[in-house]
C-alpha cells in the first residue's frame, strides 16, 4: 500500500513535536492551594510597590492632569476669529511659580450670531471687566473657542505628562504579576514545592524611577 509523501511528511512532523516536547506528557504537577497560589502570583514585592506607587502618583495626576488644557485638538480644523467682551474675573486656588491662576469668563458671538461664555485662563495677571479680546473659535463647533496669549483650563497641555508615572506604575505591576505567575508555574512543575525568594527587580523598577522621574518633574515646573 503506497502512502503518500505528504502524509509521511505530517507524521514525521507530529512525532518530533511529541518527542521534542515528551517530558511534558509525563510531568506530574502538583495540586497548588487556592491561597497559597493566589499569594504567590499577586504577592511579588514589584506588584505590591507597583500598587502604591501607582496609587500615590494617581492623586497628583488627578490634580495636574484633571485640570490641564485638552481642548487643544479641537484647534486643528478651521477657525474664524471674532471679538470678545470680559465679563467677570475670579482668582483661583491654583498657583503657578508663585503666581496665582486667574480664571477670565468672557462672551463672544459665532458668525451666526449664537453667544456664548467661556473661561480663559492667566497667569499673574488677569484681563479688566468689559475688555475687548481677540477670541478665535471653532467654526464645526463654535463652542470650543480660545483667547490669545491664554489657556481653556488651569494647566498647560504639559500637565498631561504627569500620566506617564502612572503608566509607569502599571508597568512595574505587569513585571511583579509576569514574575509571580512564572514562580507559581515552578512551585507546580517540581516535585517539592518551590520557594522562590521575591528578588527585588532593579532593572524593572529603579531605571525607569530614577532616569525617567526627574525629567517629568522637571518638565512638570515649567509651566
Amino acid at each position: 500500500m503506497e502512502i503518500e509523501k505528504d502524509s509521511i511528511v505530517r507524521m514525521t512532523i507530529i512525532m518530533c513535536f511529541y518527542l521534542q516536547r515528551g517530558y511534558a506528557l509525563n510531568t506530574k504537577y502538583n495540586a497548588i492551594p487556592l491561597g497559597t497560589a493566589i499569594s504567590t502570583i499577586l504577592g511579588h514585592i514589584a506588584t505590591m510597590f507597583g500598587w502604591g506607587f501607582f496609587s500615590f502618583v494617581m492623586i497628583f495626576a488627578w490634580v495636574f492632569g484633571g485640570n490641564s488644557d485638552t481642548t487643544f485638538i479641537h484647534f486643528y480644523s478651521e477657525l474664524n476669529s471674532t471679538q470678545g467682551r470680559v465679563v467677570n474675573v475670579v482668582e483661583t486656588n491654583m498657583s503657578v511659580n508663585d503666581q496665582f491662576v486667574w480664571a477670565n469668563v468672557y462672551e463672544y458671538n459665532d458668525q451666526d450670531g449664537n453667544l456664548y461664555v467661556r473661561d480663559a485662563f492667566t497667569t499673574g495677571y488677569a484681563f479688566s471687566i468689559n475688555e475687548q479680546v481677540d477670541v478665535k473659535y471653532v467654526v464645526s463647533s463654535p463652542e470650543y473657542a480660545r483667547v490669545d496669549n491664554t489657556r481653556n483650563a488651569m494647566l498647560s497641555p504639559w500637565g498631561l505628562l504627569i500620566f506617564i508615572l502612572p503608566v509607569i506604575g502599571l508597568l512595574i505591576i505587569f513585571l511583579g504579576l509576569k514574575n509571580g505567575w512564572k514562580q507559581y508555574q515552578k512551585m507546580r512543575v517540581n516535585n517539592t514545592a518551590f520557594i522562590e525568594s521575591n528578588r527585588w527587580p532593579i532593572k524593572e523598577v529603579l531605571v525607569p524611577v530614577i532616569f525617567v522621574g526627574p525629567h517629568i518633574w522637571y518638565l512638570l515646573t515649567l509651566f
